[in-house]
């Protein structure tokens, strides 16, 4: 039980309050403990508010519904006392009612738990980690929650992570260590001290395979960003799931690359260190994730020329091959009740045609107007009516 409570309090110290953020939720009060449990407000327990009372009390280990009763249509008190209260004790019971005064039980519902972080859902280790996150990471890394690519091998999701969290053995955090190093330079630049921001991101020699892989997926640089670092977030930034998860695989790669790079500058021996520095190593990215990428996603159809030229292509591809699959699963699901109206002169192929016009989302009102038509002269038909329905209340819009 400690360790949980210094798990808490840990997590306290990040300024999250999450000891605190457990309440309960009351319903009709049989399984929350009356004397024992936080479950009125954010002050203490009963037990410790009203210290002589929970003495005199003959069950200390009582429910709420045990106490708080509702005898003909008023909720009031039900004590049972060991002797009866007198003195001081008989102001502490005034007190204690006047705070119960008001309380309904509900019958209806059900004893239970709120999370106060998140009172929508209840408590998610997900959120939490968010949570945690927000108060770690610093405002300015890569992605302040970590989101993890599976169309990426694991060792560059791993990598990213520790990106993140600043725990790449940059030189910089082998000094912080108490390592003794030669030189605090970046490696590649040699002017300015290495850091994560630095090395990955705002070395002028990193600089440019960045804007080559920006250029290499047509997209527009601001003339003026806030920061690097967040020029490169944007860029996988994207409404579209499809295209924003391979801009996220690609900028990983990137990273990863850039890291290789590094390592082999600083590994070489300094005849050919020079050399190195002056690789280009953007064909490396481009083959890296085109051979990581194309054997994870089977869903895009991978072509090596179409990869280095127009990439987004590819994408594009993608997002039809979804839209047609949607249409076909309308048009499924249609087929049934469409067969049903052949006795109206409705053919299932038009209806069907009807309804592929709902899996278009500006196309929507199309498909509306013509069952708004159809209507009327089927009335007594019980299928045009589910096929309407099916029509309005599927969310087809994308």
């Amino acid at each position: 039980m400690a360790e949980h409570f210094n798990i808490g309090g840990a997590i306290d110290a990040l300024g999250i309050s999450f000891r605190q953020s457990f309440k309960r939720k009351v319903g009709p009060g049989s399984e929350i403990g009356f004397w024992t449990e936080k479950w009125f407000d954010d002050g203490p327990c009963f037990n410790e508010k009203f210290p002589r009372l929970f003495a005199l009390e003959s069950n200390k280990n009582c429910f709420l519904q045990d106490r708080w009763v509702s005898l003909d249509g008023e909720w009031r008190a039900n004590w049972e006392w060991r002797i009866q209260p007198r003195g001081r004790t008989e102001g502490d019971i005034t007190n204690l009612e006047n705070i119960l005064n008001g309380l309904a039980l509900k019958m209806d519902d059900n004893d239970g738990w709120i999370w106060s972080l998140d009172n929508n859902k209840g408590f998610s280790v997900n959120h939490l980690s968010k949570l945690i996150d927000s108060r770690i990471l610093s405002p300015g890394c890569l992605g302040r929650v970590v989101n993890w690519n599976n169309w990426v091998p694991r060792k560059v999701n791993i990598f990213n992570w520790r990106v993140v969290n600043d725990i790449i053995p940059h030189l910089s955090n082998i000094y912080k260590r108490g390592i003794d190093v030669h030189s605090l330079l970046c490696p590649l630049c040699d002017s300015d001290i290495e850091d994560s921001n630095h090395i990955l991101f705002n070395c002028h020699k990193v600089k440019p395979m960045w804007l080559k892989c920006f250029d290499w997926w047509n997209y527009s640089v601001s003339a003026h960003p806030p920061s690097f670092v967040s020029l490169v977030s944007s860029f996988f930034s994207h409404n579209n799931k499809w295209l924003a998860k391979i801009c996220h695989g690609v900028s990983l790669v990137v990273l990863w690359a850039i890291w290789r790079w590094r390592n082999r500058i600083i590994h070489t021996v300094s005849d050919s260190r020079q050399a190195v520095i002056d690789e280009d190593i953007f064909p490396q990215i481009q083959i890296l994730s085109f051979l990581w990428i194309s054997n994870r996603c089977k869903r895009l159809g991978f072509n090596w020329s179409t990869w280095i030229s127009c990439p987004w292509e590819i994408v594009e591809d993608l997002i039809n091959a979804d839209i047609s699959e949607l249409k076909f699963g309308v048009e499924k699901k249609l087929f049934h009740q469409a067969t049903k109206l052949g006795g109206l002169g409705f053919g299932k192929f038009f209806l069907s045609w009807v309804a592929s016009f709902s899996a278009m989302g500006r196309w929507a009102g199309v498909a509306k107007c013509l069952f708004d038509w159809l209507l009327p002269t089927s009335r007594a038909h019980s299928s045009i009516a589910s096929v309407q329905e099916f029509i309005y209340a599927e969310p087809w819009y994308i």
